[in-house]
């Protein structure tokens, strides 16, 4: 459950019309990037190897994987995740038009707890590298 894994879980993900978690995902490999330049969401992802639909984590791989590699997120270094979800698991991604079925889960991590609040991919704040080790988690292509 959300709200058990993260300690500052922000309901406004309503506000991002997420349907409920509902969908069964098969366990994932994945792979992690690190942000190594300043670049909006939807920069950072469309740089990625692979079409929109290969980049998405269903909404339960986000939680499990924050689940299961908690220690190893929660250490002395603030971390800032990005994953890629689909608003509506049951809605195809239009390649041309990603905006319209994604948004990105943005996970704070701490050194004892973890945050979570969705973000627009169309966003167009510039999340700056410094002050934290900036990743994206993507299955592996």
């Amino acid at each position: 459950m959300a709200t058990e894994t993260f300690q500052h879980f922000k309901p406004d993900l309503v506000m991002e019309n997420l349907q409920p978690i509902g969908v069964a995902t098969p366990e994932t490999e994945v792979q992690v990037y690190e942000i190594i330049s300043d670049a909006n969401v939807f920069q950072m992802f469309y740089d990625l190897p692979g079409t929109w639909a290969q980049k998405v984590l269903s909404q339960n791989q986000v939680i499990e994987f924050c689940e299961q590699f908690r220690d190893a997120l929660t250490r002395s270094t603030y971390i800032r995740a990005q994953f890629l979800c689909k608003k509506n698991e049951y809605k195809p991604i239009i390649e041309s038009n990603p905006k319209d079925n994604l948004v990105v889960i943005y996970v704070s991590i701490g050194s004892e707890d973890l945050s979570m609040s969705p973000t627009r991919l169309g966003n167009k704040f510039i999340y700056r590298t410094t002050g934290a080790d900036n990743i994206i988690i993507v299955p592996a292509v």
